[in-house]
């Protein structure tokens, strides 16, 4: 078993990417500025533990998505 780990910046990136979002959709969806999502892309801030929490729930939707 492989496992690839990667930071959230780019976790964030592959979600929206997935999901067909821009940067101002997805923060809109999360109830966030879009400044905030353009921050956590560029690894200027982090997440908070609730956002930490929403976004693994959309990454794990998209990768059931992929594997169908």
């Amino acid at each position: 078993m492989q496992v690839i780990f990667m930071g959230y910046s780019k976790k964030i990136l592959i979600i929206r990417a997935s999901l067909g979002l821009t940067q101002e959709e997805l923060a809109k969806k999360l109830n966030v500025a879009f400044s905030t999502i353009n921050r956590w892309e560029n690894e200027k801030t982090m997440p908070s533990k609730r956002y930490r929490y929403l976004l693994d729930s959309m990454f794990e939707k998209c990768i059931k998505e992929v594997n169908k």
